[in-house]
């Protein structure tokens, strides 16, 4: 019975984690495609000529500010 009992807690255990694991990799996903997506609206940007009041620079900084969060949120656990 007590082996059982253990062996039923290892088996949960193994496979919360599991599941846990692939959460993670499933958010971290999610943070990739928001760096290709900011990758992508920085080159558009970086297209449009002539930066009419200056917008375009701020949206350039805005993105530049928006990967190094993305960054710090793909290096935290």
């Amino acid at each position: 019975m007590r082996k059982s009992l253990v062996r039923a807690a290892l088996t949960l255990a193994l496979l919360g984690t599991g599941i846990a694991t692939g959460y993670a990799m499933a958010q971290q996903a999610h943070l990739q495609a928001g760096l290709d997506g900011l990758a992508t609206a920085e080159m558009h940007l970086k297209l449009h000529t002539p930066d009419t009041g200056g917008h375009v620079a701020l949206a350039l900084k805005d993105i530049a500010s928006a990967r190094k969060h993305v960054d710090a949120a793909m290096k935290a656990k």
